[in-house]
C-alpha cells in the first residue's frame, strides 16, 4: 500500500560512485534515498527531482503551489521542481515562500551536504534521525532506522518518564529509543558532509501583519481559500471529511459543499466511542441542511483495546492518547471505502485561539478535577524542557500517522500562515474563538447554527478500562514498568486504578512498545507483515 515515507542515509567515509536511480530511489555511493509519496493532487506526482547540483525530495503537500508559481512567473508541472527552483534562487530563505504541511530534504550532489526542514507547523509524520561514527540516517519510520544495523537497542527510560509527565508526546528531541532523536517543528537540520557535522538551527520565519479591523472581517477567508485551493487541485472524485457537531468541521463542510461539482460526491464520517459521547443525532440534523451528503457513522467497539499492539506499531511510540482508538477505527473504515484523502478540522483551536490563556484555564481546571493529571505533575520532573507546540504536533501526527498507514492523505484546512496572521492581529479579542464563531453564525444562519456546538470528548476512558481492567493491570507487575515508575507509584495505582485509567493505559502502551521494538523484534516483523497480535498475547 502506498504511503508517505522517506529514508535517507549518508555514509560518512564513502566515495562517490555512478548514480543509480528509479522513480522512488536514488544512490550515488555517499547518499541513499528511498521514498514513497501519496499522490493526491495534480502537482504532486513526483517524489524527488534533481539537476546537476541539487536533489530535492518532498512529502506532504503545498497549499500555495499556484500562488507561488504565479508570483515567481515560472512554469513548472510539479511542486518538487518549484521548491528546487526556489532553493537555487533564495537558498534557505525558500521556506518563507511556502505554506502547507510538508517535509523537504535537499541534497547537494557536489558536496554531499544536506538540509531537512518541515513546514512552519510541522509535518504530519515524525522525522527521526540517528548519527554515529559511520553514518547519518533520517527517516519518517523508526523501524527503518532500527533495521539498519542499529547497535545497543534500548528503551530510553528517561524519555519514557518524560512521555508520562507530558502525557501526549515528548515535546523535545527525545524518543522512546536511546540514540534516536526527532526533528522538532521549528528546526532546520543541516549537514556539513566534509566535517561530518550535523547542526540544528531555529527556523520560524516572521509573518506579515494586518490590522485588527481587517482581521475581524476576513477571519474566515484563510480557511475558505485553503479549502478551495486544496480541492481545486485534488484528484479525488469522492470527498471525505470527518464531521462532528463542532464549529470547525462544519465550516469545512460548508465550504466543500459550496465548491463541489457534479463529478464529486461528498461523504461525511462521524465516529464515537460509546453512546455517552456520541454526536450522531446532532450530525444527522446538521446534514438535513445539505443535499446529497453521504453519512458514514461508526461506533468504536470496546474490543479495539485488543488492537493496541497494531496501534503501537503504527504510531511507533511517538504519541499517546486514548482518542487514537477512534482515529485507528476511522482509518480502517475509510480504507474500506477506498478513500485516498480526508479533510479534518484538527488544529483549528491551536491556530485561532489564544494559547496561553486557554492553557492556563484548562491547566487549572484539570489540576482541580483530574487525579490522573495531578499524579503526572507530582511525580515526574523532566530533564529536558518543552521545546515545541506539543498540542499542535500531537494533533497533526495523531491524524497523519494512522491515516498514512492506510494510504490516506490527511488534509488540514486550518493549517495556513494566513490563519495565524488573523489570530496575531486579533489577539485577546478572539479569545475562545469568539469573533471566529460570530462570523460563522453570520455565514450559516440560525437554522444551521442551531445544531452546532463545541465538540466534546470523543472517548470515555472508563468504558474501555472497566472491561479490560484485569488485563491492563498486569502491566504494573512488569519489570520495565517498575524501572520506569518504581514500586511506590505502582502500589498507588493498584489501590485506585480507576482514577488513573489514562496513566495505566499509557504504561501499557509503553510496555507494548518495548516488547515490539526492543525486546521481541520477531513480534515487530509479524505485525509489520500483517499478522494481528492481540494485547492479551503480549501482556
Amino acid at each position: 500500500m502506498a504511503s508517505n515515507f522517506l529514508y535517507l542515509k549518508l555514509n560518512w567515509s564513502a566515495d562517490k560512485s555512478s548514480v543509480s536511480e528509479t522513480d522512488s530511489s536514488f544512490r550515488d555511493g555517499v547518499m541513499e534515498l528511498r521514498a514513497d509519496r501519496l499522490k493526491t493532487f495534480i502537482f504532486d506526482q513526483q517524489i524527488y527531482c534533481h539537476d546537476s547540483n541539487f536533489l530535492c525530495a518532498l512529502l506532504g503537500y503545498l497549499n500555495n503551489f499556484e500562488a507561488v508559481s504565479s508570483k515567481w512567473n515560472i512554469n513548472v508541472k510539479n511542486d518538487v521542481e518549484l521548491i528546487l527552483y526556489l532553493y537555487e534562487k533564495l537558498g534557505t530563505d525558500f521556506i518563507k515562500e511556502l505554506d502547507g504541511v510538508f517535509l523537504i530534504v535537499i541534497y547537494n550532489l557536489q558536496t554531499s551536504d544536506l538540509l531537512a526542514v518541515q513546514s512552519r507547523y510541522g509535518f504530519s509524520l515524525p522525522v527521526y534521525f540517528h548519527q554515529d561514527n559511520y553514518r547519518f540516517i533520517l527517516s519518517t519510520k523508526k523501524r527503518e532506522i532500527l533495521s539498519d544495523d542499529f547497535d545497543n537497542l534500548k528503551l530510553d527510560t528517561i524519555g519514557a518518564r518524560e512521555f508520562l509527565f507530558y502525557e501526549k508526546v515528548i515535546p523535545n528531541k527525545k524518543t522512546l529509543i536511546t540514540g534516536i532523536n526527532k526533528l522538532l517543528t521549528n528546526e532546520l537540520l543541516s549537514i556539513d558532509y566534509r566535517k561530518n557535522k550535523v547542526s540544528l538551527t531555529s527556523n520560524k520565519p516572521s509573518l506579515y501583519k494586518i490590522n485588527a479591523k481587517q482581521a475581524m472581517q476576513e477571519i474566515l477567508s484563510p480557511i475558505k481559500n485553503n479549502v478551495y485551493s486544496i480541492q481545486n487541485s485534488s484528484l479525488a472524485k469522492e470527498i471525505f471529511l470527518t464531521l462532528t457537531a463542532g464549529w470547525d468541521t462544519n465550516l469545512v463542510l460548508y465550504y466543500l459543499n459550496s465548491i463541489r461539482n457534479n463529478e464529486n460526491t461528498l461523504c461525511a464520517i462521524n465516529a464515537s466511542c460509546g453512546e455517552a459521547v456520541s454526536e450522531l443525532n446532532q450530525v444527522e440534523k446538521i446534514l438535513e441542511n445539505y443535499e446529497s451528503v453521504n453519512l458514514l457513522s461508526e461506533c468504536v467497539p470496546n474490543s479495539v483495546v485488543e488492537d493496541l499492539p497494531d496501534m503501537v506499531s503504527i504510531y511507533e511510540g511517538y504519541l499517546f492518547e486514548t482518542a487514537m482508538f477512534l482515529r485507528y477505527h476511522l482509518a480502517n473504515a475509510l480504507s474500506e471505502q477506498k478513500a485516498n484523502s480526508i479533510y479534518t478540522g484538527a488544529c483549528a483551536d491551536q491556530i485561532y485561539s489564544t494559547p496561553v490563556l486557554n492553557w492556563i484555564i484548562k491547566y487549572t481546571k484539570t489540576l482541580m478535577e483530574n487525579k490522573d493529571a495531578q499524579l503526572r505533575l507530582s511525580l515526574f520532573h523532566p530533564q529536558q524542557k518543552n521545546e515545541m507546540n506539543a498540542t499542535l504536533d500531537y494533533l497533526l501526527k495523531m491524524h497523519g500517522i494512522v491515516f498514512n498507514a492506510y494510504g490516506i492523505q490527511c488534509l488540514f484546512p486550518f493549517i495556513t500562515v494566513h490563519s495565524e496572521v488573523m489570530h496575531n492581529a486579533l489577539g485577546i479579542k478572539n479569545f475562545k474563538k469568539k469573533i471566529y464563531k460570530e462570523r460563522i453564525r453570520e455565514l450559516f444562519g440560525s437554522k444551521l447554527v442551531g445544531n452546532i456546538s463545541k465538540s466534546g470528548k470523543v472517548i470515555e476512558n472508563n468504558l474501555y478500562f472497566d472491561e479490560y481492567k484485569s488485563l491492563l493491570l498486569r502491566v504494573l507487575d512488569k519489570d520495565i514498568t517498575l524501572e520506569i515508575i518504581g514500586p511506590k507509584l505502582r502500589d498507588k495505582l493498584n489501590k485506585s486504578p480507576e482514577q488513573y485509567a489514562s496513566f495505566i493505559f499509557q504504561l501499557v502502551y509503553i510496555y507494548t512498545f518495548n516488547e515490539i521494538f526492543v525486546e521481541n523484534i520477531s513480534l515487530n516483523k509479524k505485525i509489520e507483515n500483517g499478522q494481528k497480535i492481540k494485547l492479551s498475547e503480549i501482556l
